[in-house]
C-alpha cells in the first residue's frame, strides 16, 4: 500500500525532493573547506545531484574520516567513502529535516577541519600501460608474489581495485608504474580497503617477463 501511495503522489514527492536538493546545494555553497561536487562542475545537467558527493581534498581529513565523523557524531550513514570524497545517497523518502541534519553536520565539521591545499596530481591515477592482453597475462606461467612497492615495471597477473567502488586500478596485462605505487601507498595511509584477485595485498602477483620493450 505504501508503494502505491508513493506512485500516486509521485509528482508532489519529486517536486518536494527537487526543492530540498536545490535548497541544500544553495546552502552548502557557504562551506569554506568542504566542497560539494555538484556546485563546482561545469555540466550540471549530466550530474545526478541526488547523489551528494562531498569532497575533502582541501581539508586535513580523508573521505573515510569524514564518513566516520558523520556516523559516530551525527548518526548519518553515507553510501561510500574514499581518499578524497564521501557519497551520500538521497531519495524522495528523505525529508527536509534529513537534508537540514546533513547540512548542519557539514557546517560544524567544516568549521573544525583545517584547510589543506592539494594538487590534482596528488590523488589522480595515470592510466597504466598495457603490455599483454588479460588472457595472455593470466596464462603466462612466469610470475611471482611480491610486495607492490617492489613491482614497478612488472606486468600484473591479477586485478587490483579499491572497494568501494570496485573499479580496477590495474588489470592483468598492465604494467605497474611509480605513479600507481605512490597512489596505492596514499590509499593505504588513508585506511581505504584495497582488494586483489588473490587477496594477498600488499603482496601482489606479477609476471617477470614483458612482451615488448619500450
Amino acid at each position: 500500500n505504501e508503494c502505491l501511495e508513493i506512485i500516486e503522489n509521485r509528482k508532489e514527492l519529486f517536486s518536494e525532493y527537487r526543492q530540498n536538493l536545490q535548497e541544500f546545494y544553495s546552502q552548502v555553497k557557504k562551506l569554506k573547506r568542504l566542497e560539494i561536487l555538484g556546485n563546482i562542475i561545469d555540466k550540471k545537467e549530466i550530474y545526478d545531484n541526488g547523489k551528494i558527493v562531498i569532497l575533502t581534498n582541501k581539508t586535513n581529513i580523508t573521505g573515510k574520516q569524514l564518513a566516520k565523523i558523520l556516523r559516530n557524531d551525527y548518526k548519518i550513514e553515507t553510501e561510500m567513502s574514499n581518499v578524497n570524497y564521501v557519497i551520500s545517497m538521497t531519495s524522495i523518502c528523505d525529508t527536509k529535516e534529513n537534508f537540514t541534519q546533513l547540512l548542519e553536520a557539514l557546517k560544524e565539521i567544516d568549521a573544525k577541519v583545517e584547510e589543506k591545499t592539494m594538487r590534482k596530481s596528488d590523488y589522480l591515477f595515470k592510466l597504466p600501460r598495457k603490455e599483454l592482453s588479460i588472457n595472455e597475462a593470466i596464462k603466462n606461467r612466469n610470475g611471482e608474489m611480491i610486495d607492490f612497492k617492489e613491482a614497478e615495471g612488472k606486468i600484473s597477473k591479477e586485478y587490483i581495485w579499491i572497494y568501494p567502488p570496485g573499479i580496477p586500478i590495474i588489470v592483468p596485462g598492465e604494467v605497474i608504474s611509480e605513479n600507481i605505487i605512490e597512489k596505492l601507498e596514499t590509499i593505504m595511509k588513508a585506511d581505504i580497503e584495497v582488494r586483489t584477485t588473490y587477496q594477498k595485498f600488499p603482496k601482489v602477483f606479477f609476471g617477470t617477463e614483458q612482451k615488448n620493450t619500450h
